[in-house]
């Protein structure tokens, strides 16, 4: 874990700016084409709902922004983050956190969650060590979702949480492909417009190298 030096930081005045606000966050939506990744869970007998979260979090550790967390007044930047999926127990309808390491291959991964997700009776499971590590994700499986909001108390511990927040919906069939929005949830102290740019550029080339 590295410390950014604050004073010598190109987005100081950025920081700053945003430091003054009680929600600092934003939300962005945008669609995208998860055909690839349909077709690639079903050949391979894999769950559609891992397999993007393990290419989320692939495309957000390759963004720098994404790695930064505040913590005891510092800006400290992670070497990678860990995703933490809601599932569902469908005998209850009541949602668990499973999170399991992507350091590995898309299918181990799935293997990973599947076991995680069978092992774990409680609300929350194994995850890192540093919870500021995660990447909060869920699915709305049930519709065709175009936006999303989280919850937030606005302490000085929640708006100091750069915790990225994703969820998509239900896909949908345009033109021959299948197409969903995806939301994610950002502090805008630490990630611009730029930096979900650039992770949506670099999930769409995952997606489309998927073999």
């Amino acid at each position: 874990m590295e410390i950014i030096e604050i004073d010598q930081w190109a987005r100081k005045e950025i920081y700053d700016l945003f430091s003054s606000k009680m929600n600092p966050f934003y939300t962005l939506s945008f669609n995208l084409d998860v055909t690839n990744v349909y077709g690639f869970a079903k050949q391979n007998g894999l769950s559609f709902y891992s397999c993007l979260a393990y290419l989320c979090t692939k495309a957000l550790n390759s963004v720098d922004e994404f790695l930064l967390q505040i913590k005891d007044g510092k800006i400290v930047r992670f070497k990678e983050r860990q995703p933490g999926l809601t599932m569902l127990d469908r005998e209850t309808e009541v949602f668990r956190y499973v999170s399991a390491p992507a350091d590995c291959s898309i299918a181990e991964f799935c293997r990973r969650i599947d076991e995680q997700n069978e092992k774990q009776k409680t609300l929350f499971g194994s995850g890192p060590a540093d919870h500021d590590q995660m990447i909060h994700m869920t699915c709305v499986p049930w519709i065709d979702m175009t936006a999303m909001t989280n919850q937030q108390d606005y302490s000085e511990e929640s708006r100091n949480s750069s915790v990225p927040a994703l969820c998509w919906g239900r896909y949908r069939d345009v033109d021959g492909r299948k197409v969903l929005v995806v939301t994610i949830e950002v502090n805008h102290r630490l990630v611009d417009g730029i930096h979900i740019g650039k992770f949506c550029a670099k999930l769409e080339k995952y997606i489309s190298e998927l073999k």
